[in-house]
């Protein structure tokens, strides 16, 4: 994909879902600043086990209110691999300075599904995403608290595809930086 265009999704069913085949969505994919490094910092007196904070060294450009999406591997397994899990933010508070060491992830090393170990390598992920976009991961977050495990959300998820279809088709593009995690 190219930064700054508008992708399109056309969708044309065999068979009419709720009377409807045909279903389009749209989205501009926005561009994302370079990372420059990333450092994991381990704080021992935080929960149980301690805590890992993935943090990110990045300039921000500082144009318009910008939208982030960051995801997190170890050891080329991705961590964050459900909506639940991503972390979102804006650049409100940073907006056109350098991000020195901002915490995009933390990691809690009691749960050996997220922890991770000196010798470990890691890949933050961060993307730079639409506000409707960010707007959707936030509120199927919310959502997502309810129980009954299947019961439904206490409001509509704001969705970009036609025809109240549920589901978000996204554009977005995407800068990586990595470090090997050091004794803490």
């Amino acid at each position: 994909g190219t930064a700054g265009t508008d992708y399109t999704l056309n969708i044309l069913l065999e068979e009419e879902i709720a009377g409807t085949k045909e279903y389009t969505a749209a989205c501009r994919m926005n561009p994302v600043t370079k990372i420059d490094s990333i450092q994991a910092v381990f704080q021992p007196d935080w929960g149980e086990n301690g805590f890992w904070e993935v943090r990110v060294f990045a300039q921000e450009p500082g144009d318009e209110v910008n939208y982030y999406l960051f995801q997190l591997y170890r050891n080329g397994t991705l961590l964050t691999d459900s909506i639940s899990k991503y972390m979102i933010t804006d650049d409100v508070y940073f907006n056109g300075n350098y991000i020195t060491g901002a915490t995009a992830m933390y990691l809690d090393n009691s749960d050996t599904a997220q922890s991770i170990s000196p010798g470990d390598t890691i890949v933050l992920k961060m993307s730079g995403i639409t506000k409707e976009y960010y707007d959707f991961i936030f509120q199927v977050q919310m959502a997502g608290f309810n129980i009954p495990f299947f019961s439904s959300p206490p409001a509509n998820v704001y969705t970009n595809v036609s025809h109240d279809a549920v589901g978000f088709f996204a554009a977005y593009s995407s800068s990586h930086g990595g470090t090997r995690v050091k004794q803490p």
